[in-house]
């Protein structure tokens, strides 16, 4: 398989990168949300449509799949899922299909939650801002352990990927969206 990553920011690239090269997953590309333009969310939605249709354009290619990454932040997964079919809808194309090589990870707040519940340093809960709310100088302490790790804590996570039990509910939906481009 070989995929298009489209994502907010580079700690969600890399983290992006070392799931497919784990999977023997070739990454052609990445457009990464540009810093200081505003919402990456907003960004990688308004890209979304383009991202689709281009990989809708070269379906005789049945390897080719699109990894969308984008922040759940307040709403959650379902949110964002419906913000990305209804940017689809607004440009005329139709709806993502059951079996689209198009895959959309949504973490819930943010990618760091998921670093943090795969390696095993945190168990951040997926309801509430962790990077404002009461806790954060704990969950600050957290970031700065991911962050010492570097390289080491992608690996660590994305060898955890498909074996974090309990995982929170954006992973679970995630790993699901993930086997749409065979990451497993």
């Amino acid at each position: 398989m070989r995929v298009r990553i489209l994502c907010e920011d580079r700690l969600s690239e890399r983290f992006l990168r070392r799931l497919c090269e784990l999977n023997g997953i070739e990454v052609l590309d990445t457009e990464v949300a540009p810093k200081g333009g505003g919402s990456a969310s907003q960004w990688v939605a308004v890209q979304y449509p383009r991202m689709v249709k281009q990989r809708r354009s070269q379906n005789f290619q049945t390897n080719l799949g699109v990894l969308v990454h984008i922040d759940g932040d307040q709403v959650g997964v379902q949110a964002r899922k419906a913000t990305l079919d209804g940017r689809l809808q607004a440009m005329n194309l139709a709806p993502r299909g059951a079996a689209e090589t198009v895959a959309t990870l949504v973490p819930t707040w943010c990618t760091e939650t998921w670093l943090l519940h795969l390696t095993g340093i945190a168990q951040p809960p997926e309801t509430c801002q962790l990077k404002r709310g009461p806790d954060r100088a704990t969950y600050q302490a957290a970031l700065n352990q991911l962050e010492a790790l570097g390289a080491a804590g992608h690996r660590q996570a994305a060898e955890a990927w498909s074996s974090l039990n309990p995982a929170p509910p954006s992973l679970l939906d995630g790993r699901t969206e993930a086997a749409r481009v065979g990451i497993h």
